[in-house]
């Protein structure tokens, strides 16, 4: 029985888990799963053609447990591996977790409880990575949304939707970074509320080998290309439209940081977005670093560096 809901009346959750060359993480991140005390759950592991033992984990652990399906597919990216997952999927809740992460054992029933009782459209909880400091509660849905200060919505795991809510959305397969950002997007101008609850019940494994530790600028592009597909979701001149834009500035800046051969090529339009910095609340020190990188490239560095002492 969980918060007074029979097993036999549980609604079942599909569990989507992308795997990709994980074999040192995969076991703890399944095992975290089977054992959560939800259990009306499915759990769709999709070995993107992982080179190493990730696949033959999948197949061992889908042989032990009937509710554990084993799809693999050719290596195609992360949010290939994920439209998949939701085209092979039967719950009438969808989660999704990466491979290399792993839940505490009230992960699911967290999420659904609080989908229920709060009636939202997305439950969301903190997770070790973000530890997010905003209180437990109601977040709306509209043009004053503010992503700079709900980092929360910049990624799908941590989350519980129902499925009804994704139809007929997918993941950009062009978008090696920010396809997360882009997707709960999408998701979100479906929705009226979220509710975000402050536990930390999802555990952010910091693996070196995933794309976004990578130094390869190329991949970072793709993520300004997923922000300004956001801002262009909102009425212009809104707190949302503003924030996405000035998210698309961090993100240049981080683009910036490993390859400072591609200042100029954005320089236009990073001048154009500055005001973003008076409109959305951001600390002083990104603002200062944002205003320098937009007129005065060849001192941000030297700034940079003073921060990053500091």
């Amino acid at each position: 029985m969980i918060g007074g809901i029979s097993k036999l009346e549980q609604d079942m959750i599909s569990v989507i888990v992308p795997v990709y060359n994980t074999e040192k993480y995969l076991s703890d991140c399944i095992d975290s799963l089977l054992k959560q005390t939800y259990q009306n759950l499915e759990l769709i592991l999709v070995d993107d053609g992982s080179t190493d033992h990730s696949g033959r984990i999948c197949d061992e652990y889908s042989l032990k447990d009937e509710r554990i399906k084993a799809i693999h597919k050719k290596n195609e990216g992360v949010s290939s591996a994920r439209n998949l997952g939701l085209q092979n999927c039967n719950g009438k809740y969808i989660a999704f977790v990466d491979s290399d992460d792993f839940v505490t054992k009230n992960y699911l029933e967290l999420l659904y409880q609080n989908l229920l009782n709060y009636k939202a459209d997305i439950s969301i909880c903190n997770s070790s990575f973000t530890r997010y400091k905003c209180k437990s509660g109601i977040v709306d849905c509209d043009n004053q949304l503010n992503y700079c200060k709900y980092i929360f919505l910049y990624y799908t795991w941590g989350k519980l939707f129902s499925k009804q809510l994704l139809e007929n959305i997918y993941f950009d397969t062009d978008l090696t970074i920010g396809e997360d950002s882009y997707f709960i997007a999408q998701l979100l101008k479906r929705s009226k509320y979220i509710y975000y609850d402050s536990t930390i019940a999802y555990i952010y494994r910091q693996n070196p080998t995933s794309l976004t530790h990578t130094d390869n600028s190329a991949y970072w592009n793709t993520a300004l290309l997923a922000w300004d597909r956001i801002s262009q979701l909102y009425e212009e001149g809104s707190i949302a439209y503003w924030s996405a834009k000035l998210t698309y500035m961090k993100r240049f800046r981080q683009i910036v940081n490993v390859d400072r051969k591609v200042i100029g090529r954005y320089q236009k339009e990073f001048q154009k977005n500055k005001k973003s910095i008076f409109f959305v609340r951001e600390s002083l020190k990104e603002k200062i670093l944002i205003l320098f990188l937009a007129y005065f490239p060849n001192m941000y560095f030297k700034v940079y560096q003073i921060f990053k002492r500091s």
